[in-house]
């Protein structure tokens, strides 16, 4: 019987939460630049490389006294890719999906986020006759901003790997075989974007 009335109560003070709750939405635009690493298969070895270009992030989900947020986190971005094996060098499509928490102070403006991808792609297009795509993105992303007026200036910093690696094709021959190294990003993204509880 104590525990009904403990569960009927905690899901009582949920529903007032989330009553007393704004819906939360975060558009920006971003830049980011990032250094990789690629463990190819042989005759190919261990490279490193670089990543850098624009983007849009979106955070959605709830806001809580206007100082507390949390919800989803997606981001969609165009980086040219590059790494040092076969002088990999081309445009590249990036999605990458996950959680975000965070903090705010109203008056002074300062911001500060934790987050989590839970997937991603990174999917070069060809460059030099290989072409590769790199998917199962996860790791974690920390955030500082500062809200001036109606923006927000953000640095982030996110630690990515990418679990599945596909060799879609080498030289003149074309297939689609995952290799077992995994690409290792580790990014900084500038943004400026526009919080807004509705």
């Amino acid at each position: 019987m104590i525990q009904v009335r403990v569960m009927i109560l905690s899901v009582l003070l949920f529903l007032s939460t989330v009553a007393n709750a704004g819906i939360y939405l975060e558009p920006g635009l971003t830049y980011e630049r990032g250094d990789n690493t690629v463990d190819w298969p042989s005759p190919l070895t261990t490279s490193t490389g670089s990543s850098q270009g624009l983007g849009f992030n979106l955070k959605a989900g709830l806001a809580f006294a206007d100082t507390v947020f949390a919800g989803a986190d997606l981001s969609f971005s165009k980086p040219n890719f590059k790494n040092s094996a076969v002088n990999y060098d081309a445009a590249a499509t990036s999605n990458l999906y996950g959680v975000v928490v965070g903090g705010q102070m109203p008056v002074v403006g300062l911001r500060l986020w934790g987050g989590y991808i839970f997937d991603g792609l990174l999917d070069p297009e060809s460059s030099n006759g290989y072409n590769v795509k790199f998917s199962g993105a996860s790791g974690y992303k920390l955030g500082l901003g500062f809200h001036i007026l109606m923006v927000s200036l953000n640095v982030e910093y996110l630690d990515l790997k990418y679990s599945t690696s596909t060799l879609e094709q080498a030289g003149p021959i074309t297939f689609n075989s995952t290799f077992d190294g995994p690409l290792k990003n580790k990014n900084w993204v500038l943004s400026v974007s526009i919080p807004l509880t509705l």
